[in-house]
């Protein structure tokens, strides 16, 4: 929640009083399709740096080289592909029967 208020540049009491369940569960989804946050931003700005540096010295460094954040640490936080999918064709497949009803 605190994520999505910062990239929308609101709070997230204005968030919570504005935002249905259903909108957060679609929000939810799309940021395991296209993430946001710092993890994001920092592989960004790391492979603009790996760009530059490849200029300099050809397949010395990796990717990883240039990342502050390790993401080892963060990859039992995050799901299987195949689960993801899985969640998400559930909560559109809800809210399809939920607008047919």
């Amino acid at each position: 929640m605190f994520q999505l208020a910062l990239r929308l540049g609101r709070t997230v009491g204005e968030l919570v009083s504005s935002l249905s369940a259903e909108e957060f569960e679609y929000w939810k989804a799309f940021s395991v399709l296209e993430p946001i946050g710092i993890l994001r931003e920092d592989a960004l700005f790391a492979n603009v740096c790996k760009t530059f540096a490849d200029l300099q010295v050809k397949n010395e460094l990796t990717l990883r080289d240039f990342t502050v954040f390790n993401r080892d640490k963060f990859a039992d936080a995050e799901p299987e592909k195949e689960q993801v999918m899985r969640n998400i064709k559930a909560v559109f497949g809800a809210l399809s029967a939920k607008s047919k009803a």
